[in-house]
């Protein structure tokens, strides 16, 4: 059996061999990928191609699962030949209990903090990030944002923060080494997540810092864009906004600065939604979908190609 990872190329290179070789084929589709083939003039051929040398299909969120679906060219498609499955966290990298100590070595004890991970990019919606908290008027000793993660976008974020005359309240890091970045999750009280979808059509999957966060017991305020509402539950493990709204994104943020009680509420709700995240349990699901693809395929797979279709 093969389990390929992205649409292009390895998916369809996947399908060949899967094709030639008689053997079972499991792709896993990210958001790139298949946003990208779809603006392809011949992007509805690769992607019923992959389709019908697939064996099951395992697309990181639903957004996705639905752009690859409307990209094919199959007048029916099997429903349950796909399966939600994101990307997952080790639960065991993030020490909670440390925080107490990390927070007060860090001398931030009485500090609520509030964390951006990712790449400096325009999808991530890291502008109305800022806008939010211009707008939140929370003094720096109450509230601190750290920004880690370097991109195209890291000299003009970080003088527009200027602008804004933020550089008291928001910390940019730039990339920082994976044991730093298990302390930041662990050190902030909840993490923003306001993706965007671009004039270009590109947004996310489903973020994996999504699953790195309720691992570290954060909530996680993410935006309504891609595969993020498929993981973040509005109201309990965290909140969905609006994307582009800075005033929706400012007034949960306000809630979770202002309510400790709250805070804790929700960074429970986040470490439940870990446990089913941990990749110890997305690999269960990985096996059992190996297990099932390999033992109920009775057909011969068609070796015809689809029609090209612009």
């Amino acid at each position: 059996m093969i389990n390929s990872h992205w649409l292009v190329p390895n998916g369809v290179i996947a399908g060949v061999f899967a094709t030639v070789f008689g053997v079972d084929h499991v792709l896993s589709l990210h958001a790139r990928g298949v946003l990208f083939v779809e603006k392809l003039p011949f992007g509805s051929t690769i992607g019923t191609y992959a389709y019908r040398t697939s064996d099951a299909i395992l697309p990181v969120s639903s957004h996705i699962r639905d752009n690859f679906i409307g990209m094919i060219n199959e007048s029916t498609t099997e429903v349950d030949k796909f399966q939600i499955q994101p990307m997952g966290a080790h639960s065991t990298d993030y020490d909670i209990a440390s925080k107490p100590d990390l927070r007060a070595d860090r001398d931030v004890e009485d500090t609520v903090r509030g964390l951006f991970v990712g790449r400096l990019a325009k999808k991530k919606g890291i502008r109305y990030l800022l806008d939010a908290i211009d707008l939140a008027q929370v003094p720096p000793d109450d509230f601190q944002l750290t920004i880690v993660g370097t991109g195209p976008l890291k000299d003009e974020l970080q003088n527009y923060a200027s602008t804004l005359e933020l550089n008291d309240q928001v910390t940019f890091t730039g990339w920082v080494s994976q044991e730093e970045l298990h302390d930041q999750y662990v050190l902030s009280d909840f993490v923003v997540v306001p993706s965007i979808e671009t004039a270009q059509g590109d947004t996310e999957g489903m973020p994996t810092v999504i699953s790195e966060a309720f691992a570290a017991g954060n909530p996680v305020i993410g935006t309504d864009v891609g595969g993020i509402p498929d993981v973040v539950d509005d109201c309990s493990n965290g909140f969905i906004v609006p994307q582009k709204q800075p005033s929706k994104l400012v007034a949960k943020m306000r809630l979770l600065i202002d309510d400790a009680e709250l805070r804790a509420e929700l960074s429970n709700e986040a470490l439940a939604t870990a446990a089913e995240l941990d990749w110890s349990r997305c690999g269960q699901r990985y096996a059992q979908t190996f297990r099932s693809v390999c033992s109920e395929r009775s057909t011969p797979r068609s070796t015809t190609p689809p029609s090209v279709q612009s």
